[in-house]
C-alpha cells in the first residue's frame, strides 16, 4: 500500500510540472524569425517563450531581448526599459505560416514576414 501511495505521488509530482512549459506558446504558427515591415527589425520568438529583436545597419546595430506569450489571438511582450518590465499587448488579426499582424489598444502597428 506504502508503495502505491509513492507511485501515484511520484506520477502525479511529474504530470504537475510538465504543463507549466507549453502555457506561454499556445499557438507555435509564431516561432521562428519574422522581419518586422515598417522598420527591418528581425524579430525571432522560441518555443520557451523568449525572443529578441535585431537591427543593423552601416551605423548602428542593437538586440533586445523580451519574453512573450500567444495565444493565437493576443500577442503579449514584456521587455525591461529603464530597470522596469513593461508589457505590450498586440491584437493579432492576421496570422499565417508568412504573415503576422496586431495592433494595440493604443493603436501601435506590429506588422511582421516570415524569413
Amino acid at each position: 500500500m506504502l508503495l502505491m501511495l509513492i507511485g501515484l505521488f511520484a506520477v502525479s509530482a511529474i504530470s504537475s510540472c510538465s504543463s507549466d512549459d507549453n502555457d506561454k506558446v499556445q499557438d507555435i504558427r509564431i516561432l521562428g524569425s519574422w522581419k518586422n515591415s515598417n522598420d527591418g527589425t528581425v524579430w525571432t520568438f522560441d518555443d520557451a517563450g523568449n525572443g529578441d529583436i535585431k537591427y543593423s545597419s552601416y551605423t548602428i546595430s542593437y538586440r533586445q531581448v523580451f519574453t512573450f506569450s500567444f495565444d493565437g489571438k493576443t500577442l503579449k511582450i514584456t521587455q525591461k526599459k529603464d530597470g522596469i518590465y513593461r508589457t505590450e499587448s498586440y491584437i493579432v488579426d492576421i496570422i499565417t505560416s508568412h504573415r503576422l499582424h496586431g495592433e494595440t489598444k493604443e493603436g501601435k502597428e506590429l506588422s511582421l514576414k516570415k524569413i
